[in-house]
């Protein structure tokens, strides 16, 4: 009898190692690359969805700035025709027709014309003001 319980424990021992073996190579066979797979898949989708974000930003970068000339641009010409329906109106001696004249020489604009015409870009673009 005390032979019999030797070889008991061995083929427990046994089977145990065998488990264990077989769990690892299952693991490393079919887990651990399907793991490294995912996680791969995983980054290439960040990297991507970074990379998109990145060029949205840039996009509505683009496009204030294009509203900031086009609004820049606007305001200069509100403002020569602003002097010029002074002029056609014979006012100009007023003191608001050569503030005017003395912006438009100096290369300005009215706030509130470029504030008008900056909104009206941002509306065209789908943008909100900063």
């Amino acid at each position: 009898m005390s032979k019999n319980k030797p070889n008991l424990i061995t083929y427990i021992v046994a089977i145990s190692f065998l488990l264990v073996a077989l769990s690892l190579g299952y693991y490393f066979v079919f887990a651990l690359p399907k793991i490294q797979s995912d996680k791969q898949l995983l980054e290439q989708q960040k990297f991507e969805l970074e990379l998109e974000q990145n060029q949205k930003q840039s996009e509505l970068e683009k496009n204030y700035k294009t509203c900031d000339k086009e609004a820049d641009i606007k305001a200069r010409e509100i403002l020569e025709s602003k002097l010029d329906v002074m002029i056609s109106m014979g006012a100009t001696n007023s003191q608001t027709y050569n503030s005017y004249k003395a912006a438009k020489d100096n290369g300005m604009y009215l706030k509130d014309d470029f504030n008008e015409a900056y909104k009206n870009c941002l509306r065209k673009y789908g943008l909100e003001e900063k």
